[in-house]
């Protein structure tokens, strides 16, 4: 197995990201031309879908194995926004996973960072039949008339001041429009909107703000995020991330 992406510190921040919801160990799905995790937070709230399918990957045998994932997030602490990084096993070692951080435009004086980090074999199967349809088969979210609200990722940090007014923050969602109100035990007020404010929205749900916080590094993994709300409020809230030209993540939120 070798998969080199050339944009090293998306991985890391992909890694950062699960990482923040306290997540012990990361079951970690290989195949030819796929990279999957699939992995929920401690209580279930959170899950996250991420699927990497780019081209400078090679995989000769099918392996489901877990990392733990604080000592992952550790090793890949040091990788600039110029390193690429490299996931590989050998054949002679097939208990480690290989890891090479290194700039990705080398100057006279290569520097090459190789580490390992030991890996369990898991008997899973991440192959479940969807994450998009509910137990009676009906679509989850509205494939027909998607309704989403993409925003830049570099504003969603500014969620992180809303943490300070209360623990539970109301999400109210439309066509272009998402806004983030703190309800509650309410200090003081506040509400951040993006787009332009329905009378009506279609939907509109009560969360933990933590669960929002736990993903505010997804600046250093894609430009812009999704939301976008099932048909049913009882089903998790969807956002939705491109991994530049890596593939896609998904985080579903309860």
């Amino acid at each position: 197995f070798y998969a080199e992406f050339q944009k090293g510190h998306t991985l890391k921040s992909t890694i950062d990201i699960l990482n923040s919801s306290k997540i012990p160990r990361c079951p970690i799905h290989i195949s030819p031309g796929l990279v999957e995790i699939r992995i929920s937070n401690a209580n279930n709230s959170i899950l996250y879908n991420i699927r990497l399918d780019h081209k400078s990957m090679s995989c000769k045998k099918e392996r489901y194995f877990s990392v733990n994932l604080k000592h992952l997030a550790r090793l890949l602490k040091n990788v600039k926004k110029k390193d690429s990084l490299t996931l590989f096993f050998t054949n002679e070692n097939q208990g480690n996973l290989g890891i090479i951080i290194q700039p990705a435009k080398q100057s006279d004086m290569p520097r090459k960072e190789q580490l390992y980090i030991t890996i369990h074999e898991e008997d899973l199967d991440l192959c479940i039949d969807s994450l998009e349809n509910a137990d009676d088969g009906e679509p989850i979210y509205n494939v027909k008339d998607m309704i989403k609200a993409s925003i830049k990722t570099t504003e969603y940090q500014r969620l992180k001041e809303l943490k300070k007014i209360s623990k539970n923050v109301n999400v109210k969602l439309d066509k272009g429009y998402i806004s983030f109100m703190p309800v509650g035990e309410v200090v003081f007020g506040g509400e951040l909107s993006f787009g332009v404010s329905l009378d009506k929205p279609v939907y509109n749900n009560e969360f933990f703000i933590e669960h929002f916080i736990a993903i505010t590094k997804v600046s250093g993994v894609s430009t812009t995020m999704s939301f976008i709300p099932p048909v049913d409020p009882d089903y998790p809230l969807k956002v939705l991330l491109d991994i530049h030209e890596y593939g896609t993540m998904c985080i579903y939120i309860k």
